[in-house]
């Protein structure tokens, strides 16, 4: 089972999702609130990228999916989340997967422990 990276500018968003995967059996989660060097991160096929579409200040999740197919990271899955219209989900679904990469899927926040169960064999 590979590492599952959380990406979300909100703390206790991130700190719930990895408590239902820890809950869930996996055991190798890093919570970032804002953007990681992603370069740096060794993120592969048998991981799984959990990125909220709105990160603040800072950048938003279109970017993150700019520079993860930048950096030819096409093979990793990708879980989008967000606390906004369910239609910015499937947009950004659509240009993920334009770039590329591997969108597994997408769902509004608050992230249910059913939504995580169901992703974790994707990966």
């Amino acid at each position: 089972m590979g590492r599952i990276f959380i990406i979300d500018d909100c703390e206790d968003d991130c700190e719930a999702l990895a408590r239902t995967l820890k809950a869930q059996g996996v055991d190798q989660i890093r919570c970032f609130h804002e953007l990681p060097d992603l370069a740096a991160l060794e993120m592969d096929e048998h991981g799984l990228v959990i990125l909220d579409l709105i990160l603040g200040n800072h950048t938003d999740g279109l970017k993150v999916l700019e520079q993860m197919s930048a950096l030819g990271l096409t093979k990793t899955p990708i879980f989008l989340v967000s606390g906004v219209m369910s239609n910015l989900l499937q947009v950004a679904e659509s240009y993920g997967r334009a770039r590329g990469l591997t969108i597994v899927g997408s769902v509004e926040k608050p992230v249910c422990p059913s939504e995580i169960a169901r992703i974790l064999p994707l990966r």
